[in-house]
Order: structure tokens, then sequence, then C-alpha cells
């Protein structure tokens, strides 16, 4: 037991765990299930390249105590809200070109109707004058005249003007 102490130094354990941890996110540095497997691999690749493959094989670590250092806590927890904010600011800023996105087609269907509006009304006024235009007649055109006139004469005469006044 000695002989596999000797083997297994408490810095290469720590240089192990150091490797491990900078791999992980600061979310998962903290996580066992996380952090055992990767330690294990580590620490397996440590002693194969200290002692060669096959001269010392960990079937499995336990970790015990998970004490860190007041500072490197305070680092994770910055880190972590760092990363949430990131990931908000990232929602909201989807949400805000999904939002726009939104509004742009609004407004792109909401100009197409008035444009079809338009079209539909000109299209409309123009077979209506068409209509008119058919159905005039000078007799036509005579009663709108007379149904048109107050009764009072001109008040100004122009040279070329003639005005038929009937005496029947």
């Amino acid at each position: 037991m000695d002989y596999t102490r000797n083997l297994i130094t408490d810095s290469l354990v720590a240089s192990a765990i150091k490797s491990a941890m900078v791999e992980l996110s600061p979310s998962d540095v903290t996580n066992r299930g996380k952090i055992v497997p990767l330690v294990l691999k580590k620490l397996q690749e440590s002693l194969d390249g200290k002692y060669g493959p096959g001269t010392v094989y960990i079937a499995n670590i336990t970790i015990s105590q998970m004490d860190f250092d007041a500072n490197y806590n305070a680092a994770i927890e910055a880190k972590s809200i760092a990363a949430q904010e990131q990931a908000r600011a990232e929602i909201e800023n989807k949400t805000a070109i999904a939002r726009a996105e939104a509004e742009k087609q609004v407004a792109v269907l909401k100009a197409e109707a008035d444009a079809e509006k338009i079209r539909i009304a000109a299209e409309a006024q123009a077979k209506a004058n068409q209509l008119i235009q058919e159905s005039l007649t000078a007799e036509l055109i005579e009663l709108k005249k007379i149904e048109a006139w107050d009764g009072k004469l001109p008040q100004a005469v122009g040279s070329d003007t003639l005005i038929g006044i009937s005496t029947e």
C-alpha cells in the first residue's frame, strides 16, 4: 500500500484536479457527476505519462472534500453571473429582433392591403367613368345643364359667349 502511496503523490492528484477544473464551466466545477470522471481521466493520463501505460490503473476515485478558496468561489460566482447575464442579453436581443421582424411583416402587409384598396378603388372609378362616358348623349348633357341651372343669368359675359334666351 505504501508503494502505491508513493506512486500517486498529492501534487499529482492536485495537478489532475486543477487540470480537470480548467476544462469545466463555472457551474460544473462543483458538480461531482462531472468533475469525478474528468479528474479520474486526468489522473490516469498523468500516471500513464509518468510511469507508462498499464503500470498503475485507477478503478475509481472519491472526492470527499471540495473546499475552494473564498476568492475562487467568488470568481466562480462572478463568472456564473456573467454567463447568466450574457444568456439573458442574448435572449432579449433575439426577442427584440423577432419583435422587429413581426412588426416589419405587419407593416408590409398593411402597406400591401392599402395599395390593394387603392387599386380596387381606382379600377372601380375607372369602370364608373367608362360607363358614364358610354352613356353620355347630347340630350343627356343638355338635361344636366338644365337641372344644374339656378335660373340666374351669368354675371360676366365674354365676347365669344353666346347666350340663347328663348322667349316662348
